[in-house]
């Protein structure tokens, strides 16, 4: 997943608020990231791409999914 530089510095600023993941959307570019320090970049895409994905979270442990 490569993000947009707006999207990855608007994450930053989260992970610098001391969140462990940040999650984006609706920028059609899906992906899970997880970057140097172990923190995660997730992003689901958008539900108008050929191949759909989403994000579960089950147990703290986040997973991107193709929706069949």
């Amino acid at each position: 997943m490569v993000e947009a530089p707006s999207n990855f510095t608007a994450a930053q600023k989260f992970f610098a608020r001391g969140f462990d993941i940040v999650i984006l959307a609706h920028t059609h570019l899906h992906g899970l990231q997880v970057l140097e320090d172990g923190k995660i970049l997730a992003n689901a895409g958008a539900w108008t791409s050929d191949k759909i994905h989403y994000l579960e979270i089950v147990n703290g442990s986040i997973s991107l999914k193709e929706w069949h």
